[in-house]
């Protein structure tokens, strides 16, 4: 079947985008069209997956707030000092002080 390799590259497109959605707390049935007339019941025509952006979006600027802290404090030049080592830990939860350490710390607020 000649439609087979566009369906399956759409399939996965629409499976990267539904991850996507869910990682964000963006309702999919909202970029789908919501089918009921008075709107989405999934998110009840907020776009956001439980009717409430506030709880994600606050959850979201912790993290980035606490990445962008860990990056600035990594990257800030000059030899590491203790109380340098204590923030490092208090914003990583890691004693390791490395591109690794930071990387990882930068996966787990993605996620």
């Amino acid at each position: 079947m000649s439609d087979e390799p566009e369906l399956l590259a759409l399939r996965a497109r629409n499976a990267t985008l539904e991850g996507a959605c869910r990682s964000a707390g963006i309702c999919m049935s909202c970029l789908y069209g919501a089918a009921d007339p008075i709107g989405c019941t999934d998110c009840l025509g907020t776009g956001w997956d439980g009717g409430d952006p506030r709880s994600q979006i606050e959850v979201l600027e912790s993290r980035v707030a606490k990445l962008a802290a860990a990056v600035l404090l990594f990257h800030r030049g000059g030899p590491w000092t203790m109380d340098d080592m204590k923030a490092w830990e208090a914003l990583t939860g890691s004693r390791e002080v490395t591109t690794k350490a930071l990387c990882d710390f930068a996966r787990k607020a993605q996620a």
